[in-house]
């Protein structure tokens, strides 16, 4: 059985079968419209996407959007297509589709623990002062944050969102 990241699709250009098979994430996109507009039957699909290529009429549209049932629609924003349409276009995608958002890595040079010394034309020499860092050395400022890093934290920072290897207890 395949995976969830592998949709098979079939765009409709001409009267003809759609691949449809279960265990198969499938999608049909319908383009142009006018073969499709009235008559033909809406294939058990995932999920449809609507083009604007060649003539549109609006009626096709909505003859589409009646007879799709619970099926999300994704309207392809073409300059065409938005001018029949006249509304915001409907952009729906099938839920294994959706992902949760990413948290946010911190960015050292906002961090309030990061500590930045000028080094003439070199540029700036970042340490980070973290407690969980500094405990770790006590003999040093801080430990040192490589110049890659300025935009994102480094792998050993305790405020990453991740579970950090470093500074998770052993059981």
């Amino acid at each position: 059985m395949p995976t969830d990241n592998f949709w098979y699709g079939t765009r409709l250009t001409e009267r003809g079968n759609v691949f449809t098979a279960d265990g198969y994430h499938t999608f049909l996109c319908i383009e142009p419209m006018r073969l499709f507009a009235e008559r033909m039957e809406i294939p058990n699909v995932e999920w449809i996407l609507l083009g604007g290529y060649g003539k549109l009429k609006r009626s096709w549209i909505e003859s589409v959007m009646e007879r799709k049932g619970n099926i999300p629609v994704f309207m392809i924003g073409s300059k065409l297509f938005k001018d029949v349409w006249r509304a915001p276009l409907i952009q729906e995608y099938p839920p294994l589709l959706y992902r949760p958002a990413e948290k946010t890595l911190p960015h050292c040079s906002e961090c309030k623990y990061c500590y930045s010394v000028r080094q003439g034309k070199r540029g700036l020499w970042r340490a980070c002062r973290h407690y969980k860092i500094v405990r770790q050395d006590k003999d040093s400022g801080g430990r040192h944050i490589p110049g890659r890093y300025a935009a994102v934290s480094p792998q050993w920072c305790p405020k990453r969102p991740e579970t950090n290897w470093r500074f998770t207890k052993r059981v």
